[in-house]
């Protein structure tokens, strides 16, 4: 269960990004996530590590665009 973890990694993103949706920034840490497993999320490694840094320079950088 990596939910606390990833919550703590996430917060200083939501901080920063506070503009925008949970969903959003959810969406966006999915997708920046090191996918371990089959692509997208599975059962056995979830959406893989998620990588807060790099989505926080991403979207500082770019917005939410990918």
């Amino acid at each position: 269960m990596a939910t606390r973890h990833v919550q703590a990694e996430s917060a200083p993103v939501w901080i920063r990004n506070g503009h925008s949706t949970a969903s959003r920034l959810g969406a966006s840490l999915d997708n920046d996530a090191t996918h371990l497993g089959t692509a997208g999320g599975d059962s056995k490694f979830g959406c893989g590590p998620a990588q807060a840094k790099a989505t926080d320079d991403r979207i500082t950088a770019t917005g939410f665009g990918k």
